[in-house]
């Protein structure tokens, strides 16, 4: 009876030894697991696409750069600024108005005039626009040009807007663009007219007129509107909308026959990371590549030791044109 007491005991002991054996095998695989991606339930601790991407946006967005580029740091707000801001029925303008407006009449020369004294364009046009005047009058002995428009309020496009209305019956403007739609917001623009016996009208770029039309991009502005680019522009033609985007931006556009919209396009076929557009104006040559605006807060590349601008395309990055 001893014996087989003894011989239960020791089989009981093993018993248990083996329990608690399995007991800490099964707590070390469970343990592994736990450590592990799990791939197929949904609610797993992996981050998905959407939380992903909210991290990204309110992160700094950075660009690697080599030994010939810096970087300055811009916010995406930023897109909003700059003489290359795309504004019309898709991208409104959503700015205060410009700081350094100067009425056009304390800046102007001879060789044209303006409608009154308050009519304010940005101080960086006048002095291009004056040249181009002086060339005009020099080569056509005309001096019959005057600036009827030019920079205009949210508030004093929404009068003009409803005045149409009013005067065509109409539900929709088909001259006149929405508040927060015109390019007049910007302060870049100018809208032209010519002096008659009767008064004035709008510049039409018939006969002598026309050298405007086609020099004004060595000045650095373009022909907004062409009767070409409707479809595209949503406005009809007008000869006598002036839009300054830069002599460099200008030339190419003129060289390639583009619109603003079609141009903003064409500038994402070169971002910093990959070709840079090259062109030359003046016999400088120059650099343009494209940086998109994905976080809040966006370095964009820029040239050491050389000269550059940035602005803003008003809908989703940064155009940097550099001195080569």
């Amino acid at each position: 009876m001893a014996r087989k007491r003894k011989r239960r005991l020791k089989i009981g002991r093993v018993i248990i030894a083996l329990a608690i054996v399995v007991v800490i095998v099964l707590a070390v695989i469970f343990a592994v697991k736990a450590l592990s991606p799990d791939e197929g339930n949904p609610s797993s601790s992996t981050p998905s696409q959407s939380s992903t991407n909210s991290e990204s946006n309110s992160s700094s967005q950075q660009v690697v750069t080599d030994d010939a580029y810096g970087a300055v740091q811009m916010s995406k707000d930023d897109i909003h600024q700059g003489d290359l801001i795309l504004v019309n029925y898709d991208a409104h303008y959503v700015t205060d108005a410009p700081t350094d407006l100067v009425t056009v009449a304390s800046q102007k020369i001879d060789q044209y005039s303006v409608k009154n004294n308050e009519l304010q364009v940005r101080e960086k046009i006048m002095e291009p626009f004056n040249r181009m005047m002086e060339d005009f009058a020099n080569e056509t002995g005309l001096t019959d040009v005057m600036v009827i428009s030019a920079h205009r309020t949210v508030e004093y496009q929404q009068m003009l807007y409803d005045n149409d209305l009013e005067r065509t019956g109409l539900t929709y403007s088909e001259e006149v663009a929405k508040p927060g739609e015109s390019e007049h917001h910007t302060g870049l623009v100018m809208d032209l007219g010519i002096i008659t016996a009767d008064g004035s009208k709008f510049f039409d770029a018939s006969g002598d007129h026309i050298w405007v039309n086609q020099n004004c991009y060595k000045y650095g502005f373009v022909v907004r509107y062409p009767e070409s680019k409707k479809d595209i522009t949503k406005i009809i033609h007008e000869p006598w909308h002036y839009r300054y985007v830069g002599p460099v931006h200008a030339a190419v556009m003129e060289e390639k026959g583009f619109c603003l919209e079609e141009y903003i396009d064409f500038l994402k076929d070169y971002p910093f990371e990959g070709e840079h557009l090259k062109t030359s104006v003046d016999g400088k040559e120059y650099e343009i590549y494209y940086v998109p605006a994905i976080a809040d807060t966006v370095e964009v590349p820029i040239p050491k030791d050389k000269e550059y601008t940035i602005s803003g395309n008003n809908v989703d990055g940064f155009i940097v044109t550099a001195e080569q």
